[in-house]
C-alpha cells in the first residue's frame, strides 16, 4: 500500500475512532452533563497542546534552521493548520463557563476574589481574550503556511518571523492557560504556571512530531528519509525538552512548598491526597526519570525505533500529566477517572487527527 493510500486509510480509522468514542460522549453528557463538559475541557487541552505545540517547533525552526526543522516541517506544518479549526471547538468550553469554572458562581466570585480578579475573571473579558489567543495562532500559522508553500521568502525575514512569532505564541499561550486551566481554582496562582505549561505542549508537540517523522519514513513520504545525525539532533531534543519540563516543574514545587502558604500550597496538598499522590509518582518516573535515562544513551538517540518509543512514552505520560492538573479541581477528595474521560480525548484526538492527516496529505501533494 503506497503512502498516499494508508494517509487515507489511517484518516477513515480516526473518523471512525472519532464517530463511536462522540456516541460514547453524547451517551455520557446526557447522563452527566456537568462531567461531560468537565472531560472536554481536558480532552481539549491535551490535542490543543499538540497543535500550539508544532507552531512553536515550526517558528523556532524558522528561526535556528538546521536539519531536523526541514525533516520535521511537513509534520509541523500540518500541526499548526489544525489551529483554525481547534478555535471552532472551543465554542463548547465558551458557552458553558458556568459548568466548568467556580468563578462564574456569584457566591465564590464575591466572596473569595479581590475587586480585580472579578474584572479579570468576567465571562465577556474572557471570551474577548481567547478570540485575541486564536488570532495570533491562527495568523502566525496562516503566514508560515503561506510563504513556505510560495518557497521565495529570504532567511533574514524568515528568521524575523521566527523571532516575532515565538515571542507572541510565548505571551499568549502562558495567558491562555492560567485563563483556561489555572483559574480552575481562582484563588491560586503561580508565576511559573503558563510556562510549565507551554514546555509540557512543547514536549507533547516533540514527541507526536517524532512518531509521525518515524511513520512518514516507514510510508515512503516525500522528503522523509533522515541522516543518522538528523535523528540524533531530535533525541537531543528530546532529552532537553525533558530536563526543562522537570526543571519548571521541580522550580514550582520548591517554591511554593518551602514558601508554606496558605493561600498557595493547598494546590498541592490536594494532589497528595485521595489517591492523587500515586499519579504524581507515576508522572516523576514516566514523564523524567525512565525517559531521562533511556535518552542519556547516545545510541538509542541515534537509533529511530528506539527512540521512537521513547517518544510515545513521554506522549501517553504528558496526557496523564495534564489530567493531573486539570481532575483533581473537580474531585479534590479522591482519584477517580470518568468513562468520558477516556472517551471525550478519543473523540476529540480521532477528529484532531483526521484533519491533521488531511493537511498533511496536501502538504505532501505539493
Amino acid at each position: 500500500m503506497n503512502g498516499a493510500r494508508r494517509l487515507t486509510q489511517a484518516r477513515r480509522e480516526s473518523f471512525v475512532l472519532a464517530i463511536v468514542a462522540g456516541i460514547a460522549c453524547l451517551a455520557g453528557g446526557y447522563r452527566n452533563p456537568v462531567q461531560f463538559f468537565h472531560s472536554y475541557l481536558f480532552g481539549y487541552m491535551a490535542w490543543l497542546g499538540v497543535a500550539i505545540g508544532c507552531l512553536t517547533f515550526w517558528l523556532l525552526g524558522n528561526l535556528v534552521g538546521g536539519a531536523w526543522s526541514r525533516a520535521t516541517q511537513p509534520v509541523l506544518q500540518a500541526g499548526s493548520m489544525t489551529i483554525p479549526a481547534l478555535a471552532v471547538f472551543f465554542l463548547p468550553i465558551l458557552f458553558n463557563l458556568k459548568r466548568i469554572y467556580p468563578w462564574m458562581d456569584a457566591v465564590v466570585a464575591h466572596q473569595g476574589l479581590s475587586a480585580h480578579q472579578y474584572a479579570y475573571f468576567n465571562p465577556y473579558f474572557f471570551g474577548a481574550r481567547a478570540v485575541l489567543y486564536f488570532a495570533i495562532w491562527c495568523i502566525l500559522a496562516m503566514t508560515l503556511h503561506e510563504r513556505t508553500s510560495r518557497r521565495f521568502l529570504p532567511v533574514p525575514r524568515s528568521r524575523g518571523l521566527g523571532a516575532a512569532g515565538l515571542i507572541l505564541v510565548v505571551i499568549s499561550l502562558t495567558w491562555a492557560m492560567i485563563d483556561w486551566i489555572m483559574s480552575l481554582e481562582p484563588h491560586w496562582s503561580s508565576s511559573i504556571y503558563g510556562a510549565l505549561l507551554l514546555i509540557g505542549d512543547a514536549l507533547s508537540a516533540l514527541a507526536f512530531t517524532i512518531i509521525l517523522v518515524n511513520w512518514r519514513r516507514r510510508l515512503d513520504a516525500p522528503g522523509s528519509d533522515l541522516a543518522e545525525d538528523t535523528i540524533h539532533d531530535l533525541g537531543k531534543l528530546l532529552l532537553a525538552f525533558t530536563i526543562l519540563w522537570t526543571y519548571m516543574a521541580l522550580s514550582q514545587f520548591l517554591i511554593i512548598w518551602s514558601a508554606n502558604l496558605p493561600e498557595e500550597i493547598g494546590w498541592y496538598i490536594v494532589r497528595k491526597q485521595g489517591g492523587w499522590l500515586a499519579v504524581a509518582v507515576f508522572i516523576i518516573l514516566f514523564l523524567f526519570a525512565v525517559p531521562f535515562l533511556l535518552l542519556l544513551s547516545r545510541p538509542r538517540k541515534k537509533d529511530f525505533s528506539r527512540l521512537v518509543r521513547v517518544a510515545a512514552l513521554i506522549f501517553g505520560v504528558r496526557i496523564v500529566e495534564l489530567y493531573w492538573l486539570i481532575a483533581p479541581d473537580f474531585s479534590p477528595t479522591r482519584c477517580s477517572i470518568h468513562p468520558l474521560d477516556i472517551a471525550m480525548p478519543l473523540a476529540l484526538g480521532g477528529l484532531w487527527m483526521a484533519h491533521f492527516l488531511g493537511r498533511l496529505q496536501k502538504v505532501d501533494a505539493r
